[in-house]
């Protein structure tokens, strides 16, 4: 498997990679190795969850990325014999082109490759960047989209529909729970709640696609109607880069909320899943203000552990969500927001009923059980039944 990023990131793609890698570990007749860039600490190869990880560039220089890709190429090839399979998971923002051609190098070596795309309008910005980017993807054996928006741009980009596998994200079912009533009051005494505090949660990158400002000024709004509301701001941006239209934006954010003065924790980032529970567990809803996602570990997460969440109204988001949609807005509608976060907050009983579809819903469709059986049969596809 080649994640560019990986733990000890944690970011959405690598905490997926992380978990996805980990259960197919758990096949007996499967070994896992993760290749990815040596950009985040951690040894230049480690056992973790069952499966190696192995890091590459040269960290005592800048193009650690370039000589990282370089690296995972010359293994790709020098290793042929030690594996069946190249699953990629795809992140733009680090030589893409460079990525893509990994593709191009498996069918050479005549190993079946596995693309997957990690993030909603990526394949048509590098379409429209580069003129090898088409060719390139049609060189993989699969593609693997996981929303609607990347399956046609898949299609417009040219990829045969026999190519295109849809696979959402999955979440450990087990591991994110509703949780008893003493675990709650526990949680919620941990993060600083009072009793009768309404709890608004945000989980995610501190970035510029993550829409924070519009639920900023919706908090505000809702606030006036509604005592005892309090926004909990889980992540930070201390690892994301200057990119166009998508920086880091957390010291933008801290003077918006210092000028409406709304009452906000500002947690900080958390490595650890058990700790970004506790705060599922505490809140009283989710929002997901996004204007771009690709299939989000926050939104599945929040709903397996039985947590009403409202989103913005892109397709990425109201895909997941699936029936229990009793809470989308659009896009930078702060009023819009507000008038979906009242009725959860005033109501006890319709968040309930809320978070039980939304377990559900999670339950049925997003287990990581069986989104490592459709992996394992699309392998076995792959390699011709074996």
């Amino acid at each position: 498997m080649i994640a560019p990023y990986y733990y000890p990131q944690y970011g959405g793609a690598e905490n997926q990679a992380r978990l996805l890698s980990r259960w197919l570990s758990c096949i007996d007749s499967m070994e896992v190795t993760v290749l990815t860039l040596h950009l985040f600490g951690g040894d230049a190869e480690e056992h973790l969850d069952g499966h190696r990880v192995l890091r590459f560039g040269d960290t005592s220089r800048k193009d650690v990325v370039a000589t990282g890709l370089m690296g995972i190429k010359a293994w790709l090839a020098n290793e042929r014999g030690s594996y069946d399979l190249v699953h990629q998971h795809f992140i733009y923002g680090q030589s893409p082109i460079t990525q893509l051609e990994i593709g191009d190098l498996c069918a050479k070596l005549r190993k079946p490759s596995l693309l997957k795309i990690t993030s909603s309008e990526k394949v048509s910005l590098i379409c429209a960047a580069s003129n090898d980017a088409r060719a390139l993807l049609g060189a993989y054996t699969k593609i693997v989209a996981i929303n609607l928006d990347i399956h046609s741009e898949l299609l417009t980009a040219g990829v045969p529909s026999g190519c295109i596998v849809r696979v959402p994200n999955g979440v450990d079912v087990d591991v994110f729970r509703p949780p008893i009533s003493e675990e709650r009051e526990r949680a919620r005494q941990v993060v600083g709640l009072a009793p009768t505090d309404l709890a608004i949660l945000f989980v995610g990158r501190l970035v510029a696609k993550k829409g924070v400002p519009v639920l900023l000024h919706a908090f505000d709004l809702a606030n006036r109607d509604i005592a005892g509301l309090r926004l909990l701001i889980v992540g930070d941006d201390s690892n994301d880069l200057a990119k166009p239209n998508n920086g880091p934006v957390e010291a933008e954010l801290r003077v918006i909320a210092r000028a409406l003065e709304v009452a906000c924790n500002w947690v900080g980032g958390l490595s650890d899943r058990m700790d970004v529970r506790r705060y599922y567990w505490s809140a009283d809803c989710l929002v997901l203000p996004s204007r771009n996602e690709g299939c989000s570990n926050t939104l599945l997460e929040a709903m397996s552990c039985g947590l009403p969440c409202v989103v913005s109204q892109i397709r990425a988001n109201t895909d997941l969500l699936g029936a229990m949609d009793v809470g989308s807005f659009a896009l930078d509608d702060a009023e819009g927001l507000a008038g979906c976060i009242r009725p959860l907050m005033v109501s006890s009983a319709h968040r309930l009923a809320v978070g039980e579809y939304a377990r559900k819903w999670a339950t049925s469709h997003f287990d990581i059980r069986e989104i490592v059986t459709v992996y394992e049969r699309t392998y076995r596809e792959m390699l011709g039944g074996r």
